[in-house]
């Protein structure tokens, strides 16, 4: 195993070449032997999963809750200014962007 990153385009995630283990980015081998290998879940992110928000990739990545930004952001299906963050948290949460 190398310990690096490479990308898991099935579940918009980076995985780690390291023993598979439950509630671990440990995900093993990669299937593709031709695939990027990356040093870090950032750079693997950055590289492969640019479309994906990269506190969302990352958490999803490391196996965490992601917690978005706060910062705020249109979301245009009800012409609103919302915050990125949990909708449980309440007030202009309206979910992860």
């Amino acid at each position: 195993y190398t310990d690096k990153w490479y990308v898991d385009y099935q579940n918009n995630r980076c995985q780690q070449d390291c023993v598979a283990a439950s509630n671990s980015p440990c995900a093993g081998n990669p299937t593709d032997m031709s695939v990027t290998l990356y040093n870090d879940v950032d750079k693997c992110c950055a590289g492969k999963l640019s479309y994906v928000n990269t506190a969302t990739c990352y958490a999803n990545s490391l196996g965490i809750a992601p917690t978005g930004s706060g910062k705020y952001y249109v979301d245009w299906q009800i012409t609103k200014c919302v915050a990125d963050c949990d909708k449980s948290q309440g007030g202009s949460c309206n979910g992860l962007a």
